[in-house]
């Protein structure tokens, strides 16, 4: 509502303009994503664009400081250190983070798994990670440039494309992006389930994708125990896992959405 009153009057203002103060909002919050900031916010990438003409400067921690008294903040951590997630956004700055249950990656950081420019292949093998199994499919395109590492350059996802066009996107960008590239194709046993088509037959996503595609993927351990204790080692390894920046969904979804 103030929005759509600030250049109303007088008639012939010649600009309009706001100015908005908040705590750190969370990340569900329009406010998060609605601004352009400075510098990136202390949490999860903005999804979206931000609204013209918004722009955001995030306060770093510790804010007024010298007029405070010593160890004003310091002691406000030891207070409260039985509730991170207050100590997080009213003292360190940082963005609220909504976790509906328990995080399945507790290992990771922002800080030390998601690379500050943007990652560079290495002309080797290319590995493509795909979730096949439903309406909502994606993939990650990763490289091993050393046994102890691996780096996540891209991603692709999508709620609205079946898996066939999907797939030819991804091979097609995969085609542009990393040319004479050799791949590997893992993807989620579920794709294996067959199901009925129209023509009385039956098929999967996995041979949807091979047949029309081209792509042959290798289904992955059935075993959730298997498959979180190799992502934890990767984290628990120093530089073990780097994500690339753009790779939004990703770094979100293991900050927060996967749970």
């Amino acid at each position: 509502m103030l929005k759509n009153r600030v250049g109303r009057y007088p008639r012939k203002c010649p600009v309009r303009f706001g100015v908005e103060t908040t705590n750190p909002p969370d990340v569900e919050h329009p406010t998060y994503s609605q601004f352009a900031w400075d510098t990136p916010p202390p949490g999860p990438i903005p999804q979206g664009k931000p609204l013209p003409n918004h722009v955001g400067f995030w306060q770093p921690p510790h804010e007024n400081d010298h007029n405070l008294r010593p160890n004003y903040y310091e002691d406000l951590l030891n207070d409260y250190k039985d509730n991170k997630d207050w100590a997080d956004m009213y003292v360190l700055g940082k963005p609220g983070i909504t976790i509906k249950g328990k995080l399945v990656y507790s290992g990771f950081s922002r800080d030390y798994h998601v690379a500050k420019f943007p990652l560079l292949w290495s002309k080797g093998l290319l590995f493509r990670g795909w979730d096949n199994s439903g309406n909502c499919p994606a993939c990650i395109v990763a490289q091993i440039p050393t046994a102890e590492q691996v780096q996540v350059l891209k991603e692709f996802h999508t709620d609205r494309l079946n898996i066939v066009k999907f797939t030819e996107n991804v091979v097609m960008e995969c085609a542009n992006e990393f040319p004479g590239a050799t791949f590997t194709d893992w993807a989620d046993p579920a794709g294996n389930n067959e199901y009925s088509t129209r023509e009385g037959t039956f098929t999967s996503n996995a041979k949807l994708m091979r047949d029309a595609c081209g792509v042959n993927v290798i289904p992955s351990e059935q075993s959730l125990t298997a498959r979180i204790n190799s992502v934890e080692d990767i984290l628990g390894k120093r530089d073990g896992l780097l994500i690339d920046p753009g790779c939004i969904r990703l770094i979100n979804g293991v900050m927060s959405g996967y749970c």
